[in-house]
């Protein structure tokens, strides 16, 4: 007997009763996600804005993560222990499988297409090339979270780091780009993110 691929074949859900549809909701299927996120226009828009106000740190930025998922992964995996994170030389070619990994990975959060091509590619490339070891095919789930930690964090601080500003544009991108990291978190069976965040003084 044919089985549909949750993922490819979309499933007709009344947002209140997800029981009409005769299944319960699925983690990881995206169509359900971006509903309950609510990632409509206003964020699309938000987030659109959000990549232009980072596009010169775009560079920067991809390589910045690029360089430091798996150090992030590997305290988060030893409970913060920096002192027991094995010290390895990472090879060249792996550090720039990493960096594209980094860029394709940022770009098409940014880009705010949420759909089940980006769903796979973020869990079986992006993620674990970024945070797994080389030999690993998957990221764990604590380094999957303490990741997209630091991303918010790193993010927040560019977009609303500086009081002296208007922080009400900012704001309104950081909430999108959250939004858009909070999607992610929801492909992996993560709750949305209970960060609280604040420009320092």
């Amino acid at each position: 007997m044919k089985t549909s691929n949750p993922l490819t074949t979309p499933t007709r859900t009344t947002r209140s009763h997800p029981e009409v549809a005769g299944k319960p909701l699925r983690r990881g299927v995206l169509g359900t996600i971006l509903t309950e996120l609510e990632f409509g226009e206003d964020e699309q828009q938000a987030l659109c804005d959000c990549a232009e106000e980072l596009a010169t740190e775009f560079d920067e930025m991809a390589l910045h993560f690029a360089d430091r998922a798996r150090e992030v992964a590997i305290n988060a995996e030893l409970h913060g222990v920096q002192a027991l994170a094995p010290q390895k030389t990472v090879r060249a070619s792996i550090r720039n499988l990493r960096r594209h990994a980094a860029r394709q990975w940022l770009q098409a959060t940014l880009d705010g297409q949420f759909d089940a091509a980006f769903s796979r590619q973020l869990r079986h490339t992006w993620m674990p090339i970024l945070l797994a070891e080389p030999q690993h095919t998957r990221a764990t789930g604590a380094a999957i979270a303490a990741f997209f930690d630091y991303v918010e964090g790193y993010v927040g601080s560019l977009l609303v780091g500086d009081v002296s500003d208007n922080l009400v544009p900012g704001w309104r991108q950081f909430h999108a780009f959250r939004t858009a990291i909070d999607v992610q978190r929801r492909v992996f069976g993560h709750a949305s993110s209970t960060q609280t965040w604040r420009p320092a003084d």
